[in-house]
């Protein structure tokens, strides 16, 4: 008798600790959706030198899906740099995105949130995580600026770019 007792005592006794590891679990998940729209959504530039800056007028959400192109402004004069699109995979938990120049060049990439202010990013060829080439991390100091960090392989940091919110 006192043996069953214990065992159902140890059973409930681990059930509880089990529903409450579950709970911690569910709620550390961070709302991948929700951050990139609180977040990225709207117009953005960084200065890159006295009369040239890089402008992204609009980034814009399909459903699970966004999509931005930057342009280079120099001297008042704007042309398209670079563009892209990325989607969010509920499967994966993690954001896929491409992107492209006007010369046909593309990149892809793997990246997710990490915290709920910083996102990472593998730079990969072809959607092929076991080719990255480059890391970036990106940290929103506010939900109006954030800075890009970018880093080889062996993890050395090898630029930096800051944005500001404008729309």
């Amino acid at each position: 008798m006192k043996k069953s007792v214990l065992t159902s005592a140890i059973i409930a006794l681990l059930s509880i600790l089990n529903v409450g590891l579950q709970a911690q679990n569910a709620t550390s998940k961070l709302n991948q959706i929700k951050l990139m729209e609180s977040l990225w959504l709207g117009s953005w530039q960084s200065i890159i030198s006295k009369d040239s800056i890089l402008v992204s007028p609009e980034t814009i959400r399909y459903g699970n899906v966004f999509e931005y192109n930057v342009f280079l402004v120099v001297g008042g004069e704007e042309t398209f740099s670079f563009g892209g699109s990325y989607a969010y995979s509920p499967m994966e938990d993690n954001f896929k995105g491409i992107s492209y120049s006007p010369e046909g060049n593309y990149q892809t990439w793997i990246g997710s949130f990490i915290t709920e202010t910083k996102f990472s990013i593998e730079w990969i060829q072809n959607f092929d995580s076991s080719k990255i080439f480059n890391k970036e991390v990106i940290d929103w100091e506010s939900p109006a600026k954030y800075t890009v960090t970018f880093f080889d392989l062996a993890g050395a940091k090898t630029g930096v770019s800051k944005w500001i919110k404008v729309k």
